[in-house]
């Protein structure tokens, strides 16, 4: 572990996204990054998948990763660079396997419906907040809680639940935090639409709270028609625009990338470029910005350092 962030922490990658014009870095972190679990105790979860979660907290206690968590800043702050500090894994898991740190089998599990889980997720996100207050204006804010599953397809994470959630968790972080650092509440255009439009926090209770959302199409064969690609957006775009002009709230796209239209390699001919000119304009328009995923995709044809 300490080999894999060693390399995938260093100044030339901040340097790099400043030259290429990005001036925030959104960092995913898991649960174990920053909280202990206590004595041998784990995240709630069946048992045959909490011996999982034990070895994942042996691999390091969370206090060891601090000193990659101050690499990440250091290194934006000297770049220019402001830091978006995202919860990406809460204990017990949000939803699927890619955003858990271990392999819970089914995909569809989830376990961050107990009461012990939204717990320590709490805790996790107080941790957040105090280095959050430690790097001053670096620490541009807190992503609460990544791509939460919704209540359907058998899930039980209610978004009323959530909220609840939500208020616990932006009211801890709050006892570290001025009022005037964004808490970021994401969710999936749909949820965006149905719920948060009609649910929001007053600034007099919990500061400034920005909402996200994140923009993705897997078609079954890649889109190569530039006009085709962006169409597929157009319905997500729409309930951007209408929550940007019609609720008073701030919001903006967390994750989005050029995924689905080649494999990125030198026989791609798909203008990229135009792309994500395309789409900067388009989140710049409808809302406070964009974050592609990611620096350094494993896949080719996702991210920016390829294109």
């Amino acid at each position: 572990m300490t080999q894999f962030l060693d390399m995938n922490i260093k100044a030339e990658h901040f340097t790099h996204m400043a030259e290429l014009g990005f001036n925030v870095v959104r960092l995913p972190l898991g649960y174990w990054n920053l909280i202990d679990f206590p004595g041998s105790s784990t995240p709630n979860g069946p048992s045959e998948i909490t011996w999982r979660f034990r070895n994942l907290q042996k691999l390091m206690p969370a206090s060891s990763y601090r000193k990659w968590i101050d690499m990440v800043f250091q290194y934006a702050r000297a770049a220019g660079i402001k830091v978006l500090m995202d919860l990406h894994s809460v204990p017990g898991g949000q939803t699927g396997n890619m955003n858990t740190g271990c392999d819970f089998g089914d995909d569809g599990n989830l376990y961050f419906t107990t009461d012990w889980n939204r717990k320590q997720g709490q805790l996790a996100i107080e941790e957040m907040a105090r280095i959050c207050a430690e790097k001053g204006s670096t620490c541009w804010g807190i992503e609460l809680l990544n791509e939460p599953y919704g209540p359907w397809d058998g899930q039980k994470l209610p978004r009323d639940t959530l909220k609840q959630f939500y208020s616990g968790a932006m009211k801890a972080a709050r006892r570290h935090l001025h009022k005037d650092v964004p808490l970021v509440i994401n969710d999936w255009p749909n949820w965006i639409k149905k719920y948060w439009k009609h649910n929001r926090f007053s600034y007099e209770e919990y500061g400034h709270v920005v909402f996200s959302t994140h923009l993705y199409q897997y078609p079954e064969d890649w889109t190569t028609d530039q006009q085709k690609a962006r169409d597929s957006f157009q319905q997500d775009l729409d309930i951007l625009s209408d929550f940007h002009k019609n609720t008073g709230s701030e919001i903006f796209v967390s994750e989005y990338a050029l995924n689905s239209h080649g494999n990125g390699k030198g026989d791609d001919n798909f203008d990229y470029g135009a792309m994500t000119h395309w789409f900067v304009h388009q989140f710049n328009q409808h809302g406070l910005g964009s974050v592609i995923w990611n620096y350094d995709s494993w896949h080719e044809a996702w991210g920016p350092g390829q294109h």
